[in-house]
């Protein structure tokens, strides 16, 4: 169950102390995301929680692609072509494998 359905059944419980928890958690932001559709060719946006504990963790290309939509609009990215962003990113997340598992 992922953390959208988590809150669509505290909100409909009125289960108060499920949905502070899972708002006050580093690890879940809530952002606008985009949907793609692949018949129409049309864009569509929708604000949802996403789960951003892997980012800097893993490789950009590893990512979800809401944790990729979260990474371009990080200030220290947002600037940055996409090839740039990705490597920058994957210095983080190699420094952070180095330094946790040693590779």
């Amino acid at each position: 169950m992922d953390i959208n359905e988590k809150m669509n059944i505290a909100v409909e419980n009125n289960d108060l102390n499920k949905i502070e928890n899972l708002t006050s958690n580093a690890n879940n932001f809530y952002m606008k995301c985009s949907n793609f559709n692949i018949w129409n060719g049309t864009i569509s946006y929708e604000w949802r929680w996403i789960d951003i504990s892997n980012v800097h963790k893993d490789y950009y290309m590893d990512l979800n692609g809401d944790a990729q939509e979260y990474v371009g609009q990080l200030k220290e990215y947002k600037e940055l072509d996409i090839d740039a962003m990705e490597e920058a990113h994957d210095n983080k997340a190699e420094a952070y494998q180095k330094k946790h598992y040693g590779m």
